[in-house]
C-alpha cells in the first residue's frame, strides 16, 4: 500500500454558473483484489501490518485504512465532474484483518467519495477516492468493499476566481505593544515586575485591558495551498486582582502557551512523535493594553453525570533532539552529539511520580559515517544494557569521508 501524506493533486475551488455543457457520462465496475495482511517496513528496525488491495493507496487521516483511488480522464474541455459509487458488494473483515488494522479511525456505514480535479501541464482530469472498509451499525461489524460500479459526468462549467479573505491591517497596527518570548508549551504567569521589564507603564494601565495575541508555535506549512491564518489571534486569559482596575504588586495574568515543538499521535505506531521546528526555537507573543477589554477565561459549570471511568496516571513524554551536526552540511536532517574521541553520552530525563508498573518507550536515533568498519551503538540505563544498534559498513561515496547509516529503533523497559 503505498503512503500518502495528502492526495497529491491541486484541488481547484471556484463557484458555478451557468448550465452543464458537454456532458461525457461512463460507467466503469471495479473488483478489489484484497491482499493477506502484509507486514512492511516503517524504518530499518520496525515494521507493521497493514491491510492492502491491488492498487490500494493510503493516508494519514484514515489511519491503516486502505483507500481505493482513480483518475477520470476529461476530454472536449471539461473541467468538472460528479461521481457516483453504487451496486457496492461487501464482506466482513476476517479476525487477522482487524488486528492489522489496529485502532480504527471513525469509519462512515456507507462508502463516501471525495472528489477534486487536477491539472497536468493544464489539461483538467477528475480524481475520486473513497476508504474501502466500512462500518455496518446493523451488524455491529466493519466490512470492506469487494467490488462496485461508479458513474462519472464531466462537464463544462463557467467559473467565477474565488476570491480569499485576509485582514485589511494587522492588529499590531494599532497601539503600544511589547513582544517577548516562550520555549515550551505551558501556562505561564505574568506579574507586575515582568511588565515592568518589558518596559510597559504599569501604573498607567488597567488589567481589564490587557491582551495577549499569538499564533503558538511549529513550523509553518512548505505548501503555499494549506490555509493559515494570516494575523495574530487574541488568547484568553486568566487574570487575577482586575477588579479595581488597577494592576497592583499582587495582581498576575495566566494564559497557556505553545513552543515550537510539536507532538502529534502517529496512528501506525501507536506512540507518539514530536515535530520540531527547522528554523526556529522560540516562540513569541506580543501585548498591549490599548484596544479595551481582552479576551478572558470562561468558567464552565461542573457536570452532575456519574462518571464511567477513573484516571490515575497518563502517558507523558519528553524528547532530548540537539541540532548540533549535519551529516552533509545541508538538508534538514541533524542530529545530536557527536561521537568521536568522547565515545559515550549520558541524557537524562524526569518524570516525577512515575508508574514504575508501567513500561517505558525509549526511540532512539542514530547516524554513522564510515568506510573502514561497521559502527555499533549500545544503549544503556544505569547498570542494564538494553540494545544495541548496528550501522554496517558502505563503500559507496555517499558522503564526504564515507557512506551514511541512519538507524531508528525503539526499545521497551
Amino acid at each position: 500500500m503505498k503512503l500518502l501524506s495528502k492526495i497529491t493533486i491541486t484541488i481547484t475551488v471556484a463557484l458555478l454558473f451557468g448550465s452543464l455543457a458537454s456532458a461525457q457520462t461512463t460507467t466503469q465496475q471495479r473488483t478489489l483484489k484484497w491482499s493477506a495482511p502484509a507486514k512492511l517496513a516503517i524504518s530499518d528496525d520496525l515494521s507493521s501490518e497493514y491491510l492492502i488491495f491491488e492498487g490500494s493507496v493510503g493516508s494519514p487521516e484514515y489511519g491503516k485504512v486502505p483507500l481505493f483511488a482513480e483518475d477520470v480522464p476529461f476530454s472536449g474541455g471539461s473541467n468538472d465532474f460528479n461521481v457516483t459509487v453504487s451496486n457496492i458488494i461487501t464482506e466482513p473483515l476476517s479476525s487477522a484483518e482487524l488486528t492489522a488494522l489496529g485502532k480504527m479511525p471513525e469509519l462512515q456505514p456507507k462508502v463516501t467519495v471525495e472528489k477534486g480535479v487536477a491539472y497536468t501541464n493544464g489539461v483538467a482530469k477528475g480524481v475520486f477516492r473513497f476508504p474501502a472498509i466500512i462500518k455496518n451499525p446493523t451488524l455491529n461489524r466493519y466490512e470492506k468493499v469487494t467490488s462496485f460500479t461508479y458513474t462519472s459526468s464531466a462537464f463544462t462549467t463557467s467559473k467565477a476566481k474565488s476570491t480569499s479573505s485576509f485582514a485589511t491591517s494587522s492588529v499590531l497596527n494599532t497601539g503600544k505593544w511589547y513582544k517577548f518570548a516562550i520555549v515550551n508549551d505551558g501556562i505561564y504567569k505574568i506579574d507586575r515586575a515582568f511588565l515592568t521589564s518589558l518596559g510597559m507603564d504599569v501604573n498607567g494601565i488597567n488589567p481589564n485591558n490587557i491582551r495577549i495575541y499569538g499564533n503558538g508555535g511549529g513550523m509553518l506549512p512548505a505548501l503555499n495551498s494549506v490555509q493559515r491564518i494570516d494575523d495574530l489571534g487574541e488568547i484568553a486569559l486568566e487574570v487575577n486582582g482586575a477588579g479595581d482596575n488597577s494592576f497592583d504588586a499582587s495582581d498576575y495574568i495566566l494564559f497557556y502557551g505553545k513552543g515550537q515543538m510539536r507532538w502529534v499521535f502517529n496512528e501506525t505506531t501507536d506512540n507518539f512523535t514530536h515535530i520540531v521546528n527547522n528554523y526556529c526555537d522560540t516562540t513569541y507573543y506580543f501585548i498591549t493594553a490599548d484596544l479595551g477589554p481582552g479576551k478572558r477565561m470562561q468558567g464552565q459549570s461542573s457536570t452532575n453525570l456519574t462518571p464511567t471511568h477513573t484516571a490515575t496516571t497518563f502517558d507523558d513524554y519528553a524528547v532530548h533532539d540537539n541540532d548540533a551536526e549535519n551529516l552533509i552540511k545541508s538538508g534538514s536532517q541533524w542530529f545530536g552529539e557527536k561521537f568521536d574521541i568522547v565515545n559515550e553520552h549520558t541524557i537524562g530525563f524526569s518524570f516525577p511520580n512515575i508508574d514504575g508498573t508501567t513500561p517505558v518507550k525509549l526511540r532512539t536515533v542514530v547516524a554513522a559515517a564510515n568506510t573502514l568498519s561497521n559502527t555499533s551503538f549500545s544503549i544503556k540505563a544505569g547498570s542494564n544494557n538494553y540494545g544495541q544498534l548496528f550501522c554496517t559498513q558502505h563503500r559507496q561515496q555517499l558522503l564526504p569521508g564515507g557512506c551514511r547509516c541512519i538507524k531508528r529503533h525503539l526499545f521497551y523497559h
